[in-house]
């Protein structure tokens, strides 16, 4: 199931239950580790849904994430230095997932960003997908080529913390696994 956007703060709410460990831990948005590691592609707009899905891959484990304003080396104005920079971040970290939302598909840098981290991480690619009112990132079809990271569906009631699952289409077929075990998957 797609994430609807008014519901994402609530599921980052709730999934901050099960993180207060990982809070102890420390918790790195630049450097990356021998944990799993994400590049965090998005629209610099877009920093509330941003913060709301760090939280979430934090709370599968997922302690070192970057997010290019949290780097000190990042310049406001963007230039050829700036690709140089995220070219090496995006290699340096495991996976990349690209925020998606409106705004985030109608971005050069973001567009520019997907087909780097494509080139270069392979099946260590994910879009998290966010529903929008318009819902016209759904027109970018090239997106259907990636697998998401979706909400599964579960039961308010018995389930204490919303699970996030990887679909994607291998041979025509649907494919389903754990965001914790696509984050820890080698």
């Amino acid at each position: 199931m797609i994430i609807k956007e008014a519901e994402l703060s609530g599921l980052a709410r709730r999934s901050r239950t099960i993180i207060n460990e990982s809070e102890r831990r420390g918790f790195s948005f630049i450097t990356p580790s021998k944990e799993p590691t994400v590049f965090l592609s998005h629209k610099h707009e877009d920093t509330d849904e941003v913060k709301y899905v760090a939280t979430i891959l934090r709370a599968h484990h997922c302690d070192t994430i970057y997010i290019d304003w949290k780097d000190p080396q990042m310049q406001h104005a963007t230039n050829r230095e700036t690709a140089e920079i995220l070219r090496e971040k995006i290699r340096g970290h495991k996976k990349f997932i690209l925020v998606v939302t409106a705004d985030s598909v109608k971005s050069p840098w973001c567009n520019w960003e997907l087909g780097y981290g494509d080139a270069v991480k392979g099946e260590d690619v994910a879009l998290f997908c966010l529903e929008q009112q318009d819902n016209d990132w759904r027109d970018h079809e090239y997106l259907q080529l990636y697998p998401t990271i979706e909400l599964r569906e579960y039961n308010r009631f018995y389930d204490t913390t919303p699970g996030f699952i990887v679909v994607s289409r291998i041979n025509g077929q649907k494919h389903v696994e754990s965001l914790t075990d696509w984050l820890h998957k080698q």
